[in-house]
């Protein structure tokens, strides 16, 4: 393992999507939805692949700080892994910054310029060799001063991700007198980020052959984010160099006054630097109950079933149960989803609305700590 590779594990959304099993203090990276781990804890394991498990560092928020912590001890009681919580959630660039400079000024060795690789904690990735090889592919882009980010080969036309588009050759320019270590694969030069699409517009990219999903999973040098945000995000960075970083807590006040701004919209679509690395690795951004759905193992009626559920007729379906009886008869097609204190019933084809009734319902419905974290 190379100690001069650090993890940053992005853990502090609040999956308002995946309701009503996931809630403000309790998020979907925080379920196991897909085994006996949680997507943070599978985040975290996979990052080990590469990366020594002191140089993981989890950015979260207040919140969630205490379930991050737990779910750590879980999987080595003896490591003290470093997690910060956020005072207030101001997007991923401010996220990022300040991780690269908390692992630059107090994690790397003193003239050292760690690399640092971003990834959210609520993606599924079916083959982790794959995505460890390009990681490591990554790692030389990053050594040669770009910004690196891995786009998904895209599988069908779909409107949910965002989509990057390339140049239709590879080929970087060098950035640094070092040589590439290795020249028979340079990624691709970055031409534009864009939007979710339409479903005619998702087929067109998906025809075009040089248009990837955007994962959010990124690589690159400390020192070269952070010229990058001061370049194309000055308000960002001169924010987050006002920040006290001797211990592990941020004071909310200058944290707030940080501009709220994607990474996306602060660096990526501005800077020269970006390059892509194409990874086929069973990835899923389990953003919906349909994504999720889509990822599990279904019975012979095409339904996933768990809890206590007694289903008639019905296909297609995800149904779960946290204690009462659940029962279906003739449905196709659906979410049901019963907890303790809410159910949500719901056509497959519309869980991206989730997010809607969210947005609606009272506080004391966002934020009840979950008691279900089996699934």
């Amino acid at each position: 393992m190379n100690k001069n590779i650090y993890g940053v594990i992005l853990a502090g959304g609040s999956g308002s999507r995946l309701w009503p099993l996931s809630r403000d203090n309790f998020p979907k990276q925080l379920l196991k939805l897909i085994g006996d781990k949680s997507l943070f804890q599978t985040t975290f394991l996979r990052l080990t692949g590469l990366i020594p498990p002191e140089n993981i560092i989890t950015i979260t928020n207040n919140l969630q700080l205490d379930n991050i912590n737990t779910q750590l001890e879980e999987l080595n009681p003896s490591l003290q892994n470093i997690a910060l919580g956020e005072p207030v959630g101001r997007n991923t660039a401010p996220a990022i910054g300040l991780a690269a400079l908390f692992i630059k000024n107090r994690l790397a060795e003193e003239n050292i310029d760690p690399i640092v690789l971003i990834s959210p904690s609520d993606h599924l990735i079916q083959n982790n060799e794959a995505f460890l090889n390009a990681v490591k592919e990554g790692v030389k882009l990053a050594e040669n001063g770009y910004i690196v980010t891995f786009g998904i080969t895209p599988s069908k036309p779909e409107t949910g991700y965002g989509y990057i588009k390339t140049n239709k050759e590879p080929g970087l320019p060098h950035r640094c007198s070092a040589p590439l270590r290795n020249d028979n694969f340079l990624g691709y030069k970055v031409d534009e980020f864009k939007e979710k699409p339409d479903f005619e517009t998702a087929k067109k990219y998906l025809e075009a052959g040089n248009y990837f999903w955007n994962s959010g999973i990124f690589i690159f040098k400390a020192s070269t984010i952070l010229q990058e945000l001061q370049i194309h995000a000055p308000d960002v960075f001169e924010g987050l160099s006002r920040l006290n970083l001797s211990g592990n807590s941020i004071e909310k006040e200058s944290y707030q006054a940080i501009p709220s701004i994607s990474i996306d919209y602060a660096v990526m679509e501005k800077s020269d630097k970006i390059a892509l690395i194409p990874v086929d690795c069973g990835w899923t951004d389990l953003g919906s109950w349909e994504a999720v759905f889509d990822a599990m193992q279904k019975d012979n009626e095409n339904n996933f079933i768990r809890g206590n559920v007694l289903a008639l007729n019905t296909e297609n379906s995800y149904i779960y149960s946290s204690s009462r009886q659940v029962s279906t008869i003739g449905l196709k097609n659906v979410v049901v989803i019963e907890t303790e204190d809410a159910v949500l019933v719901c056509d497959m084809s519309k869980t991206q609305d989730v997010k809607a009734i969210y947005d609606r319902l009272d506080s004391h419905l966002k934020s009840a700590a979950d008691k279900i974290t089996k699934i």
